[in-house]
């Protein structure tokens, strides 16, 4: 199997997408962030200028873009996709700021996000938070957000706060589980994955949450920093910074396969759209690497995917086909890797009125309707052939009866004359 996924990977071919600079900056920086909206059409980013960049991946490698110069006074740091609204997401960038931005450039809103508690811890004139991460559940009602003191913010879908809890621990990443928006867990400073349960409680005007720790995953030595949850609900993937990557069997809680082939601090981690690949990024001098997340074998060496100077690797996978793009040329341009057979599929499902991937069901449901089509217009042409030459054919024949008849009607006058 695993000789079957490596030559998948081998014809898959790199598309650099290229930013201009901004007036009066000398290059466009590097780049920090990177998501995908659930369809695949958008690719937004952040980089070290300050800006964000929003791709249209309608065409191959992306033809139109938005750029954002300043959507906060400081760099973003983190920016998501709403999973129910494909033009909607949110930007933090260590402010007290969530905004919300369209894909045009609009910004939509703007929360403000205040501490529980002052800097004294006496619960009086609530402080302002410096936000460094920001996620939506699975199904999109709730939006979390986590601050560098080790809080975690949750707001319903209107932005209404609803909790927040203290974990205690510099907060790396979270992640939610696909049960709605019930459970989540976070990958912590000190290598634990606490996972709690959001319980409903009644309020007089609003819905409010309940925070349950259920239980404390541990297995790292380090620091959890990024953990990636298998669309499909099997597994999900925690790397740390001792460079180890494990898989975790989401129905037992326990560890499954252990990725420790690398001896740098592993810096972000994506699971392919069927669960079959997990994607890699290394700090330093380690390139990003695609791993089969059954087996734990390495598939693939992602090319030119090494760290930049000031931020670290990436790598996002489509949500619609196995394709990905990642941060290449040491954090100066995002890469599109596809086969090259799925442009010439994209095009001809272009032609069809939309932008298929030309591999899963609404692929191949294109593809069979064009086929028959095809029949019918076949068809068509067939019978009307057929008609025109039975009508000649008729016509002929009508003719000869008609001459026949002539004939015949002289033959009678000649003998009825003599």
């Amino acid at each position: 199997m695993s000789a079957v996924n490596k030559k998948f990977f081998e014809d898959f071919t790199s598309i650099p997408i290229r930013d201009q600079s901004l007036p009066n900056h000398f290059d466009a920086g590097e780049v920090i962030h990177i998501a995908l909206n659930f369809t695949g059409t958008r690719l937004a980013y952040s980089r070290s200028d300050g800006s964000v960049r929003i791709w249209s991946m309608m065409n191959e490698g992306g033809r139109e873009s938005v750029v954002i110069e300043s959507p906060h006074t400081k760099p973003v740091e983190l920016l998501c996709f709403n999973p129910q609204e494909e033009f909607v997401f949110l930007t933090v960038a260590r402010d007290e700021y969530i905004r919300v931005w369209r894909t045009n450039g609009v910004l939509q809103r703007e929360v403000q996000v205040k501490s529980p508690v002052n800097k004294s811890g006496k619960g009086s004139d609530k402080a302002n938070v410096i936000l460094q991460h920001v996620g939506y559940s699975s199904d999109g009602q709730i939006v979390v957000v986590a601050d560098r003191e080790g809080w975690i913010y949750g707001f319903d879908a209107l932005f209404a706060p609803i909790f927040s809890v203290d974990v205690g621990e510099y907060v790396y990443s979270i992640m939610w589980f696909h049960f709605e928006h019930k459970y989540f867990a976070c990958g912590l400073q000190d290598g634990s994955i606490p996972i709690f349960e959001l319980v409903e409680k009644s309020s007089e005007h609003q819905l409010l949450y309940e925070i349950r720790k259920l239980t404390t995953l541990r297995g790292h030595r380090s620091s959890v920093t990024c953990l990636a949850i298998d669309p499909r609900g099997i597994y999900f993937a925690a790397g740390s910074n001792e460079g180890v990557v494990l898989i975790w069997k989401n129905e037992t809680m326990l560890v499954t396969r252990v990725i420790s082939d690398i001896d740098e601090a592993v810096t972000d981690l994506d699971i392919s759209r069927d669960g079959t690949y997990v994607a890699v990024s290394f700090d330093r001098t380690a390139s990003g690497k695609i791993y089969d997340i059954s087996l734990g074998d390495k598939i693939y060496d992602i090319p030119n995917s090494l760290s930049g100077s000031q931020v670290t690797p990436q790598i996002r996978w489509f949500p619609q086909k196995t394709t990905f793009v990642y941060v290449g040329d040491k954090g100066r341009n995002v890469v599109l890797m596809k086969r090259p057979e799925e442009g010439l599929r994209k095009r001809a499902d272009d032609k069809m009125g939309r932008l298929g991937d030309g591999d899963g069901v609404k692929g191949r449901d294109i593809r069979d309707s064009r086929t028959n089509k095809d029949h019918r217009e076949n068809r068509d042409k067939r019978i009307t052939r057929e008609s025109r030459e039975s009508r000649e054919s008729r016509d002929n024949r009508d003719r000869d009866i008609r001459h026949r008849d002539k004939d015949t009607q002289k033959r009678r006058l000649h003998h009825q004359r003599y």
